[in-house]
């Protein structure tokens, strides 16, 4: 990763393949996600995490009707959901997968904590807003086209 400081380009980090050979070796190669830029706007966000491997977080406390996002950059990957000692599975990306992202239902306010599994440390985030709050997984919530009265059928 080179810094937006040093990006001869423009100001912007940049994700480099190759760079300069000594450099190289002191750049961090892993693979991340950006928790706040996974589906829901960044002014929604209530909570947010994201890391290479496994994970537990400390119990927090939500104090409305809420959603969790989850991306992940390979598998094996899991993510449990813990309400009042009570664990959910809400996510599992089994071995050899590939990228993943998933919106969970609507969940109740209270006390909760998360734990993710990811053994081989290829990364994952997770993002939590209020339920009802846009968001934008790819293919999942597309807009249905429409058609004026009187254009063409659409193609089959």
């Amino acid at each position: 990763m080179i810094d937006a400081s040093e990006n001869p380009f423009g100001d912007w980090p940049l994700d480099v393949i190759a760079y300069d050979g000594i450099r190289d070796l002191e750049l961090d190669g892993k693979a991340r996600l950006d928790a706040t830029d996974i589906g829901f706007a960044k002014d929604d966000l209530i909570i947010h995490f994201a890391g290479n491997g496994d994970f537990t977080s400390k119990e927090f406390n939500i104090s409305t009707d809420w959603q969790m996002m989850v991306a992940s950059i390979g598998g094996p990957m899991s993510v449990g959901v813990t309400f009042d000692d009570r664990t959910v599975s809400l996510a599992n990306n089994g071995p050899n997968s590939g990228y993943m992202q998933i919106i969970s239902g609507v969940m109740s306010p209270g006390r909760t904590s998360l734990t993710v599994s990811d053994p081989s440390g290829w990364g994952w985030a997770i993002a939590i807003a209020p339920a009802g709050s846009t968001y934008v997984i790819p293919g999942k919530n597309n807009i249905e086209p429409s058609c004026p009265p009187g254009c063409p059928p659409f193609p089959h």
